[in-house]
């Protein structure tokens, strides 16, 4: 069996749950640290807004791409049992 959990933000998590399900699967690598926090800054939204092309998700959902579907599911779990849902959805 299939399952796909789809958030809309703030509707199930408070979090957001891509990029934060990203930092929390990279929080051990400095460099993805640096690009995940580099979203905040002016010329990542300035680019952004312009463009209408975020660079970063483009990357960081690249990487899942190239994950082992076996180790995301596990990482997946483990993300969501530590974050608190929503109880009034």
């Amino acid at each position: 069996m299939n399952t796909l959990l789809v958030d809309v933000c703030d509707t199930l998590y408070r979090e957001n749950t891509t990029f934060d399900f990203m930092a929390w699967r990279n929080r051990d690598d400095p460099t993805e640290s640096r690009l995940l926090e580099s979203r905040r800054r002016f010329w990542h939204r300035l680019h952004y807004r312009l463009t209408g092309h975020d660079r970063i998700r483009t990357r960081i959902i690249g990487q899942l791409t190239v994950a082992e579907s076996k180790i995301l599911k596990k990482q997946g779990q483990q993300f969501l049992d530590s974050i608190t849902r929503i109880e009034k959805t």
